[in-house]
């Protein structure tokens, strides 16, 4: 496990982002060890916090939850409340989100 960190490290640090503060920025709000494979588990649609729990086995619920604020402060994912009792949270990429698709799929196509 630690190695494939390094190695996702090592990808999100080798990418060209242009040099300009846009990109900059948008690799600040990917590249915590989480966000990026959130993000790719939302691009296949809108997910529960079980569900994205159960596609990323690592990672603590702590982690998830604390991850899933990060992305919606920094206007990446969408969180929808249903009032109904259990709670139901679901969580969906906002068009920003969308707009990292290449970014991310650039960040794993080597590894």
């Amino acid at each position: 496990m630690f190695r494939g960190y390094l190695l996702r490290s090592k990808a999100l640090n080798d990418l060209s982002f242009g040099g300009d503060l846009a990109s900059f920025g948008q690799r600040n709000k990917i590249g915590h060890r989480w966000k990026p494979l959130v993000i790719i588990e939302l691009f296949s649609g809108t997910k529960r916090c079980g569900e994205l729990k159960r596609a990323i086995l690592a990672i603590t619920e702590k982690m998830l939850i604390q991850t899933l604020k990060e992305l919606e402060s920094d206007g990446i994912i969408n969180r929808k409340a249903l009032p109904v009792v259990p709670p139901h949270v679901e969580y969906s990429l906002t068009n920003c989100g969308r707009d990292l698709e290449p970014v991310i799929s650039e960040m794993f196509s080597g590894l």
